[in-house]
């Protein structure tokens, strides 16, 4: 029988392996967040990067109710075209922002799932390992602790613990995210 899930906890790693060994990473799930539903291709892995916990719906069921119900028909688009998006928006990073521009972006959204969630949008935890930040980001992982410190020590963050960050300037690193950072900014240059 097949399901779709429901995070209610924690974190998932949605990844798949590459021919030739290596992984790619292609999303993380966090609570509220549904993997398994409609057209979009999640990844192959679905992996706790920490306790998680999820809540398992029969899809068979669930489309059968969507049938019957405009209301969840509705809801169950409304996830499909965020998940959508949000693979759009992860292709035009990996395509098109430099690699400190990457890590901005993927702090921004790591910021906003932190507010989505209830939380500081300038406090969030980090719960998958750098690897996983690396395999998300086409970067290396030396790539994006050397990045990650760039932005310490330029005042944009703090690393309270290896898997808690503060944001200290939301605003440059937003402008950084978005590449609208000043062409001799040392952060468009951490690759």
């Amino acid at each position: 029988m097949q399901y779709a899930y429901l995070v209610r906890s924690g974190c998932l790693r949605l990844s798949q392996m590459l021919p030739d060994g290596r992984r790619a990473v292609h999303n993380f799930a966090f609570p509220g967040d549904v993997v398994g539903l409609g057209s979009i291709v999640h990844g192959r892995n679905a992996e706790a990067v920490e306790a998680t916990s999820l809540f398992a719906l029969s899809l068979p069921w669930l489309l059968q109710a969507a049938r019957d119900d405009p209301v969840l028909q509705g809801a169950i688009s409304a996830v499909d075209r965020r998940w959508l998006r949000s693979m759009q928006e992860h292709v035009t990073v990996l395509s098109r922002l430099a690699a400190g521009e990457r890590l901005a972006h993927f702090l921004m959204e790591m910021s906003e799932q932190s507010r989505r969630n209830g939380g500081d949008p300038l406090r969030m935890r980090l719960p998958m390992r750098r690897i996983d930040v690396a395999d998300y980001l086409g970067l290396t992982v030396e790539t994006v602790c050397r990045t990650l410190t760039s932005f310490r020590n330029a005042g944009l963050i703090v690393m309270n613990h290896t898997d808690e960050l503060c944001v200290r300037n939301l605003t440059r690193l937003s402008a950084l995210a978005t590449g609208e950072s000043e062409p001799d900014d040392p952060m468009r240059r951490a690759s």
